[in-house]
């Protein structure tokens, strides 16, 4: 077993198991918890589906998969902050709504510039932060910590 074989192995892991939760939830009913717990499973499965695509590198490319799994990053914590709201019976005062247009919004400028996330070039061995910004480090495909960019 390779390097690069855990390198797309493990996120497709993760979404099969992600995936085997959310159907075993599927049933579950409709109360509100459930609902909630599903929310952040089906994030969750944005968010690993996007990775796993974006590696196998799969049309419409791996920019748009990238996006899609941002994406799907920054919504858990917004289910998880409905869940344990509901959970803790927290009255909802604007703070989950004003997350959601700060996420909203973050989301779309780094769609636009990519100030904050950007996406990595693969360059040979090394992994190259694209966006123009500098890289604290860089990895070779066995994880020995290459030279500062």
């Amino acid at each position: 077993m390779t390097l690069d074989s855990l390198y797309i192995g493990v996120p497709i892991g993760a979404f099969f198991c992600f995936l085997f939760i959310f159907f075993s939830f599927l049933n579950a009913g409709d109360a509100k918890p459930v609902r909630y717990f599903r929310q952040i499973l089906l994030s969750c499965l944005i968010w690993t589906g996007g990775v796993v695509m974006m590696r196998m590198q799969i049309m419409p490319g791996m920019r748009f998969w990238f996006h899609v799994s941002v994406f799907g990053f920054l919504t858990v914590p917004i289910f998880m902050y409905a869940f344990l709201f509901y959970m803790l019976e927290i009255k909802k005062n604007g703070f989950l709504t004003g997350y959601c247009i700060a996420t909203v919004v973050a989301m779309g400028i780094n769609v636009v510039t990519e100030v904050w996330i950007c996406l990595s070039s693969i360059l040979g061995k090394l992994f190259i932060c694209s966006c123009g910004g500098r890289c604290d480090r860089l990895y070779d495909s066995f994880g020995a910590q290459g030279n500062r960019q």
